[in-house]
C-alpha cells in the first residue's frame, strides 16, 4: 500500500535564524476490510429452499383445479420449468458463476410474480417469492453487485416482516426473517466496503451505519449469537476506516475502540480463532492511526504496541503468510510515525530531553525496517526524516557532535535517493538539512572557542522544527 509524505518544511527568509526540520509525518492506514460471504440458512446458498416452497403451493393450485386441464397443463409447465431453474441455480452456484445464477433468480421471481397476481391471497407464494428475492439479493452480492442486491433484499424483508406479523408464533417465519436482515446487513456492510475501495466515504459512511444499526438490533435479540458479534465487530471496524479516511477522527476513535472491545472478547472465548486476533490487531492499529492524527500519541503508542505484539506471534505461527508480513511491517512503521511525531511535539514545547529517546525509538525501528527492506526508498526516506529531528534536538541540547552526525547520515541518505540535483520539495529539504548541519558546525565552533575563553559566552539560537506539520491521508489501496 502506497503512502504520501506529509507537506513540505516550513522555510525562513532569513536561513542564519530559520528553525529548521523535517515536519511530522502521515500515518499508513491499514487496509483491510474484513468482508462476510458466508449467508445463515439453507436458503441463503441455494436455490432449493426457494424452489421447493414454490413447487408446493403451485401444486396445491393444481389440485384444486384439476376441472381445468388447460390450468393444469400450464401448473406441469410452470413445474418442469422450476426443475429446470433449480438444477440451473445449483450448478451456477456451485461453480461461481453468480451472474447466470442471478438469470435464473430473475426467471424464477416472474414465475412467482405473476403466479402472485393470479391468487395473492396464497401465503405459499408470497414466502417462495420473498424466498427468491433473498437469493437473488445474495446471487448480487457474490457478484459485487450490491446496488441490485440490496432492493432485492430490501423487499424481501417487507414480505417477511408481514408474514411474520401474520403469524406471530410461526418460528420458521420469525427465522426467515431474520436470516434476510442478516443477508441485508452484510450486504449493506460490503457495499460501505466498494465505495471505501473507491475512495466514496460520503457513500460508504452511511451504507455501513445502516448495516450497524441491523447488526445491533439483531444482537439484542440473539446476544448469544457469536456470528452477528462478529458481524457488529467488522462493520464497526469498516465504519471506523471510512470515518479514519475522511479525516473525522473524533468520529473513528469511539466506532473502533467499540469494534476493539467484541474482538478482545470474541478473542477471549476462542483462543485459537486465527481470524479474531487478526481483527483485533486491524483494529487496533487503525485506533492507533486515529488517536496519532489527533496528536494523542500517549494513546497511540500503546495501540500500536499491543497491534505489533499479536501480528509478531501471527507472523511467527504463519511465517510464509506475506500479508502477515506486510501488516506487521505496517504496524511497526505505524509505531515508529507516532514516536517521529511524539518527538516533534516535545521538540516545539522546547522539551528536548523528552524528544530524544522518542526519536532514537523511531530511529531503531527505521534502522531495522530498513534492513529488512533494503530496496525500499520510502523507508531510507522516512530514516532521514527522523535523523534529521533528532539532530535538530540533540543540537538544542548543545550535543553539537550527535547532532552533526544525524544531519550528514541524512543528508547522505537524501543524496542517494534523490542525488545533488532533486526536485523543488526535495531541494527544500536538502536545503535545509544544509542550514542545519551548517549551524551544527558554528555553534560547535563557538562552543569550543568560548571553552578556551577565546570569545565571550552568547545566548544561544534556539532552532527547532518547523511548526507546520500538515499530515496528508495515505493513498489507499484495496480492500482486503
Amino acid at each position: 500500500m502506497s503512502k504520501k509524505k506529509a507537506d513540505t518544511e516550513k522555510s525562513s527568509p532569513s536561513p542564519k535564524r530559520a528553525r529548521q526540520g523535517a515536519s511530522a509525518e502521515d500515518v499508513p492506514m491499514e487496509d483491510v476490510h474484513i468482508k462476510q460471504e458466508v449467508f445463515e440458512g439453507a436458503e441463503l446458498g441455494s436455490a432449493a429452499a426457494a424452489a421447493s416452497m414454490l413447487l408446493l403451493p403451485l401444486r396445491r393450485s393444481q389440485q384444486h383445479n384439476a376441472a381445468a386441464s388447460a390450468s393444469a397443463v400450464d401448473l406441469r409447465e410452470d413445474d418442469n420449468h422450476i426443475k429446470r431453474l433449480q438444477e440451473q441455480i445449483d450448478a451456477d452456484n456451485a461453480a461461481g458463476r453468480f451472474d447466470k445464477a442471478a438469470l435464473a433468480l430473475k426467471d424464477l421471481e416472474s414465475i412467482y410474480r405473476a403466479r402472485s397476481a393470479e391468487d395473492p391471497h396464497n401465503k405459499g407464494l408470497s414466502d417462495g417469492l420473498a424466498s427468491t428475492l433473498h437469493n437473488l439479493g445474495v446471487a448480487h452480492n457474490e457478484s459485487k453487485q450490491y446496488a441490485l442486491a440490496i432492493p432485492a433484499l430490501k423487499e424481501a424483508e417487507s414480505i417477511r416482516r408481514a408474514r411474520s406479523a401474520e403469524e406471530h408464533d410461526n418460528k420458521k417465519l420469525s427465522d426467515r426473517l431474520a436470516s434476510t436482515r442478516d443477508g441485508l446487513a452484510i450486504i449493506l456492510n460490503n457495499l460501505g466496503v466498494a465505495h471505501s475501495e473507491s475512495q466514496q466515504y460520503a457513500l460508504a459512511i452511511p451504507a455501513l451505519k445502516e448495516a450497524e444499526s441491523i447488526y445491533r438490533a439483531r444482537s439484542a435479540e440473539e446476544s448469544d449469537n457469536k456470528w452477528l458479534r462478529d458481524g457488529l465487530a467488522n462493520t464497526l471496524y469498516n465504519l471506523g476506516f471510512a470515518h479514519n479516511a475522511s479525516k473525522q477522527y473524533a468520529l473513528a476513535i469511539p466506532v473502533f475502540k467499540e469494534a476493539e472491545s467484541i474482538h478482545r472478547a470474541r478473542s477471549a472465548e476462542e483462543h485459537d480463532n486465527k481470524k479474531l486476533r487478526d481483527g483485533l490487531a486491524n483494529t487496533l492499529n487503525n485506533l492507533g492511526v486515529a488517536h496519532n492524527e489527533s496528536k494523542q500519541y500517549a494513546l497511540a503508542i500503546p495501540a500500536f504496541k499491543e497491534a505489533e505484539s499479536i501480528r509478531r506471534a501471527r507472523s511467527a505461527e504463519d511465517p510464509d503468510n506475506k500479508g502477515l508480513r506486510d501488516r506487521l511491517a505496517s504496524t511497526r512503521e505505524g509505531l515508529a510515525i507516532t514516536l517521529n511525531n511524539i518527538g516533534f511535539a516535545h521538540n516545539e514545547s522546547k522539551q528536548y530531553a523528552l524528544a530524544i529517546p522518542a526519536f532514537k525509538e523511531a530511529e531503531s525501528i527505521r534502522r531495522a525496517r530498513s534492513a529488512e527492506d533494503p530496496d525500499n526508498k520510502g523507508l531510507r526516506d522516512r530514516l532521514a526524516t527522523t535523523l534529521h529531528n533528532l539532530g535538530v534536538a540533540h543540537n538544542a541540547s548543545k550535543q553539537h557532535a550527535l547532532a552533526i552526525s544525524a544531519f550528514e547520515e541524512a543528508l547522505t541518505i537524501h543524496t542517494e535517493l534523490f542525488g545533488k540535483q532533486p526536485d523543488a520539495r526535495n531541494a527544500l529539504r536538502r536545503g535545509n538539512l544544509h542550514t542545519s548541519l551548517g549551524n551544527a558546525y558554528r555553534e560547535q565552533s563557538l562552543a569550543l572557542n568560548v571553552n578556551q575563553g577565546n570569545v565571550a559566552p552568547q545566548p544561544p539560537v534556539v532552532r527547532g522544527i518547523s511548526p507546520r506539520a500538515v499530515a496528508q491521508p495515505a493513498a489507499l489501496g484495496g480492500l482486503g
